[in-house]
């Protein structure tokens, strides 16, 4: 996501701007990327389940109960997907594809913190 925010916004033709800094208009921008590639929704589902219950003198009984389950989804875009969708030019896609490479993990993780599969993701 990081990377698709530093491209876009330093190649943006009506107003380029650095991406070392962060303003309000920035941090707009990047929340306004993250909403593009993630999506979550939830939904909850009755179910049954087997419940132990053990009185006040030890014994146990098995009693059928109905639980709520609550389900979340998390679906994200790939940086490639986000690419077709924002009509990256060619020389966009390029400058994103080279802040992907593996040789910037570690620059991302010392930026990030300790986000391994940071690489996976965005790729």
């Amino acid at each position: 996501m990081l990377a698709v925010f530093a491209v876009k916004v330093n190649t943006d033709t009506n107003n380029p701007a650095d991406v070392v800094t962060l303003d309000s208009i920035k941090i707009n921008n990047l929340r306004n990327i993250l909403n593009d590639m993630v999506t979550l929704s939830h939904s909850t589902e009755e179910r049954e389940q087997e419940q132990v219950i053990v009185d006040e003198n030890g014994n146990k009984t098995t009693e059928t109960v109905m639980v709520t389950v609550l389900i979340i989804e998390f679906e994200h875009l790939s940086a490639e997907d986000i690419t077709v969708q924002y009509r990256f030019s060619h020389s966009q896609k390029q400058q994103m594809r080279e802040l992907l490479r593996p040789e910037y993990v570690e620059l991302w993780e010392s930026l990030l913190g300790d986000i391994p599969t940071l690489i996976n993701y965005l790729g």
